[in-house]
């Protein structure tokens, strides 16, 4: 039997390079190869175009920056000109990850916003950007989706499991738990995903890879529209819920000490809430540039883009996670193996 665990907000197709949609490979022909050529492997991890299945705040800086200079790009010429929009950088791993360790885009790097509307008045493309702007309360990509570009990636290990999971043996199931450690201020690790997938690879190496079997991951709907509604303390528990997670993952999949780990991390989400404070204060300035050309449309959707910003500023300003007690997550980690053999005896 094989088992395609999905998330929700997944669906059968995959975002193209031209911002189309559809059914762009043979995902049951790629399944049925590495069926063949993977005897090994219990479960394939697949990939996402769209929408980066992270915090949406964790991808939310990069765009910031994007549109801020496109926004500027608008301004600089007349309402009536053809929008021409900056030139796509070269392709970087993580480049809508903000909290990336990988290699980050260079400084300069900006990503154009709505290439395919090349040629139109830049009024009209304007205005479809501030009617965007509420998608990026949903944690969703405006300029910087994944896209599906036909490559073909040889099958890796991976520590990640998510919304995109193909079990080729259903046993995997029940061979490692997925563990969530309860602090004493009540925030729950979320990253659970993650650490099966450590213990996974720690047992048996090459049991988990990862394949290019690409979903279109989409949140339209999901944010808090509402984000007034919204507790502060709700915020940050989420935020310190992710914090912790990816601290556990990291010292069981690699070893790292937890205390400066966690300090660490922690000292990078506090950093880069501050940052997107800041970014948001420059597309503001940016987006207030329109105001020059006195059209009436674009005036009343640039009131309507400015309360996003507000909430995003809000929400970027609770979603600062309280310090985590490092010794609870040691003791936690070292109770994991006994967890563990006492989860699957009751199986």
């Amino acid at each position: 039997m094989v088992v395609w665990m999905l998330d929700d907000d997944v669906a059968f197709q995959q975002l193209g390079e031209d911002g189309g949609t559809g059914r762009r490979t043979h995902l049951l022909f790629r399944v049925a190869r590495y069926w063949a050529t993977l005897p090994h492997c219990a479960v394939l991890i697949g990939t996402f175009t769209g929408d980066p299945p992270i915090p949406g705040l964790d991808g939310l800086g990069g765009q910031l920056k994007d549109l801020a200079v496109n926004v500027a790009r608008m301004a600089a010429v007349q309402p009536d000109a053809e929008w021409v929009p900056p030139q796509r950088p070269p392709s970087t791993f993580d480049a809508y990850y903000d909290l990336t360790e990988a290699l980050a885009p260079t400084t300069d790097a900006v990503w154009p916003y709505a290439p395919n509307l090349a040629g139109r008045p830049v009024r009209e493309v304007a205005l479809e950007l501030l009617m965007d702007l509420p998608r990026l309360l949903d944690g969703q990509q405006i300029t910087r989706p994944l896209v599906w570009d036909s490559r073909e990636v040889p099958p890796r290990s991976s520590m990640r499991r998510g919304g995109n999971a193909l079990f080729l043996d259903i046993d995997a199931l029940f061979r490692w738990p997925t563990p969530v450690h309860a602090s004493s201020d009540g925030v729950v690790t979320r990253r659970a995903d993650t650490l099966w997938a450590a213990l996974a690879h720690a047992e048996e190496p090459g049991a988990v890879m990862e394949a290019n079997l690409p979903l279109l991951h989409g949140r339209e709907g999901q944010g808090q529209r509402d984000l007034g509604s919204v507790p502060a303390t709700d915020a940050a528990a989420q935020t310190a819920a992710q914090v912790r997670g990816v601290v556990l993952a990291r010292a069981l999949a690699e070893g790292r000490p937890v205390a400066p780990e966690l300090l660490a991390r922690e000292a990078r989400v506090h950093a880069h809430r501050a940052q997107l404070r800041q970014r948001l204060e420059a597309l503001r300035d940016a987006l207030l540039g329109l105001a020059a050309w006195r059209d009436e449309r674009v005036d009343g959707a640039l009131g309507d883009g400015l309360g996003v910003l507000d909430a995003l500023a809000s929400l970027a300003a609770a979603s600062v996670p309280p310090p985590g007690d490092p010794k609870q997550l040691e003791a936690f980690l070292q109770q994991l193996p006994g967890a563990v053999r006492a989860w699957r005896g009751a199986w």
